[in-house]
């Protein structure tokens, strides 16, 4: 089985947004990372629960949940967080807590 550093799973409910953003969002990240961000999966999931706030999407190990409502607010996620390494802090959603270090 394939390693992965980082795994992203976005929301593609329909219910996300009016236009089916979550949708767009997945197709988006997916051309944008390309084979720019090797050791990063990318998955579709129904729904995060957070159809407000929505289209969502949350990385993993980080525990970080995003709201990407515009094409803009995507690219810096993808930019800052998924190429740079940093949290994309605009943008947070939700930081789920880290787990002590052992």
């Amino acid at each position: 089985m394939k390693t992965y550093d980082r795994h992203i799973l976005v929301c593609n409910d329909d219910d996300c947004c009016d236009d089916g953003g979550g949708k767009q969002v997945l197709k988006a990240v997916r051309q944008q990372l390309g084979k720019r961000a090797k050791g990063v999966k990318c998955s579709k999931v129904s729904c995060l629960g957070q159809c407000k706030h929505g289209p969502v999407m949350i990385v993993y190990p980080d525990g970080v949940w995003y709201r990407c409502p515009n094409k803009q607010a995507l690219q810096n996620i993808i930019e800052t967080h998924l190429i740079g390494g940093e949290i994309a802090k605009d943008h947070v959603l939700f930081t789920m807590p880290q787990p002590p270090n052992s």
